[in-house]
């Protein structure tokens, strides 16, 4: 980064993502600082943080990296936080972006920016997981609230947020393959029902059977245009969505059981 007065610190949590994170640590190599918090890799994820000059710091292993956010950001020595996970590509130029959009002076909290999901190294832009998100790539510590939240987690306390263009993306490595796919949905199912409990959400077949329902409506009217690849999508969305309302279910026993 050249930019004198706005400097970044990079941070990234870790447990075996030896796959992508070299390219992913490639992409950040304008920052000022990369910061990784390993969770116990076995692989090379940490061997490959060393060689791109990371500072690693060894952390206890959590159920989902929301949790490890705060503890990751005091870490940073810089009030400007890039937070990505290890399966995030950013675009070339991305430095250029930064400069071009974080002008000292300036009352911005976060930048946004989309992201695209990939399936097995696919570009997936259609369907429940097809759709262009964003994300918030760049973050005034001071700013905003750090939340430990299964797929959140940031709250914009103050200052202004800015979208950047869509065509200006994030590579989401999303999912390699079959194994990885269930790796890692069976683990997000697992605490989904907690989630859905502090939300105050209720059990409900309706909602269960309207979920599924909806998911075939996004299937016929946009899924289908990513081909097979769109129909695996359609299935895998519908196993996850049923499956996190029985987690639901088991979780709001617990808690009347507990209250």
């Amino acid at each position: 980064m050249t930019d004198d007065t706005i400097k970044i610190s990079a941070v990234l949590c870790t447990i075996n993502e030896d796959r992508y994170l070299e390219e992913c640590l490639r992409s950040l190599a304008w920052a000022n600082e990369i910061i990784v918090c390993d969770m116990g890799s076995t692989d090379r994820t940490v061997a490959i943080a060393q060689e791109s000059g990371c500072t690693i710091h060894s952390v206890t292993r959590v159920p989902y990296v929301e949790m490890l956010r705060t503890q990751a950001v005091s870490y940073c020595k810089y009030d400007w936080i890039c937070f990505v996970d290890p399966d995030f590509i950013l675009p070339d130029g991305f430095a250029d972006i930064v400069q071009r959009e974080l002008i000292p002076g300036q009352d911005i909290s976060c930048l946004y920016m989309a992201y695209i999901n990939h399936y097995k190294n696919r570009p997936i832009r259609h369907g429940r997981w097809g759709t262009v998100g964003y994300y918030p790539i760049i973050f005034h510590k001071e700013m905003i609230s750090i939340l430990p939240v299964l797929h959140g987690g940031f709250e914009i306390n103050r200052g202004t947020q800015r979208f950047l263009p869509p065509e200006e993306y994030i590579r989401h490595m999303w999912v390699r393959d079959e194994e990885h796919f269930y790796q890692k949905h069976s683990r997000y199912i697992s605490h989904e029902g907690e989630r859905r409990v502090a939300l105050g959400w209720k059990p409900s077949v309706l909602r269960q059977v309207a979920s599924v329902l909806k998911l075939l409506y996004v299937y016929i009217t946009d899924g289908y245009k990513d081909g097979a690849i769109g129909f695996d999508l359609m299935k895998k969305s519908i196993w996850y969505e049923w499956n996190a309302e029985q987690v639901l279910a088991e979780s709001n026993t617990s808690y009347r059981k507990t209250s």
